[in-house]
């Protein structure tokens, strides 16, 4: 009896044991699947390629480009003009070409520094032998729009002169300018406004005409810049053309007040191309010109 409840507790104990077993493998099952799980990443999200479109910025308007200034139309014998890059000249208004001669020199550059502030051009007819020294200020004349020519080599008086001298001093003075502003001028002044057939017919040969004044200053004459100063403004007229000489103070002297006084009087200055052009004037070689009237 006491064997048989004892296999009856071994029984039982067992039992017990294997209940208690299989309930702790129910635990651990539970406790495996309800832990955290390794999960798969998230899928990355598609980017979007968004195509931007680029404007084209428009072209920009085209730049109107400066007038150029007129030229004379050609015709028969006519040797045409050079104007200057910033001529504005009214041809309604008055005008007037003030002209030096025998330079450059040192009064020149006062003369120049007068223009420059009061907005007039001029023309400056040189001599071939002061042409090297005075390189730079011919350079200055051309920088301001105002006009070089030429004035013979030696200042010689052309009518006493052989022909083929004649020919030197003219070509040689142009070729000098040339050197230094860009082209040779179509014109000169012949030394003392001494002309006659020879001369002409020369200067035809040689395409160049002929430019002498209608207003002579006298300061050669006068030695005076208040003379000098009533010579020019007594005689000033429209379309003229003034004689006077860069070389002395004094001429240099009358001109500071000139000057301004002249536009004031509401006288355009212009070049003797500009005065020849606005005068509707047929410019031709071997012709004699003493303004714009003619």
């Amino acid at each position: 009896m006491k064997n048989k409840h004892k296999l009856i507790y071994i029984i039982s104990s067992a039992v017990t044991a294997a209940a208690l077993l299989a309930l702790v493998g129910v635990f651990i099952f539970y406790d495996r699947d309800s832990s955290t799980q390794i999960t798969d990443p998230p899928k990355a999200k598609k980017l979007e390629v968004v195509t931007m479109s680029v404007t084209t910025p428009p072209p920009p308007p085209p730049t109107t480009p400066l007038p150029t200034p007129p030229t004379t139309p050609p015709s028969q014998g006519s040797i045409g003009v050079n104007l200057p890059p910033s001529s504005n000249v009214d041809p309604t208004k008055p005008m007037i070409a003030l002209t030096f001669d025998d330079g450059p020199s040192g009064q020149t550059l006062r003369i120049l520094d007068a223009l420059e502030k009061h907005g007039g051009r001029a023309t400056f007819f040189v001599t071939g032998e002061r042409i090297e020294e005075g390189e730079s200020t011919i350079k200055k004349i051309a920088s301001l729009d105002c006009e070089v020519a030429g004035h013979s080599w030696t200042h010689s008086e052309l009518t006493l002169i052989s022909s083929d001298n004649i020919r030197k001093e003219l070509l040689n003075t142009n070729k000098a300018i040339e050197e230094i502003v860009g082209f040779a001028p179509n014109f000169y002044r012949p030394p003392y406004g001494s002309v006659d057939e020879n001369v002409k017919d020369i200067s035809q040969e040689l395409g160049l005409a002929i430019i002498n004044w209608s207003v002579d200053s006298n300061d050669w004459r006068t030695r005076n810049s208040n003379s000098v100063y009533n010579t020019v403004m007594y005689g000033a007229h429209d379309k003229g053309i003034i004689l006077s000489h860069d070389l002395y103070d004094f001429t240099a002297s009358a001109f500071e007040l000139v000057i301004p006084e002249l536009i004031e009087q509401g006288y355009q200055l212009v070049t003797v191309s500009e005065l020849i052009y606005y005068s509707e004037k047929d410019f031709k070689a071997g012709e004699l010109y003493h303004s714009g009237l003619e």
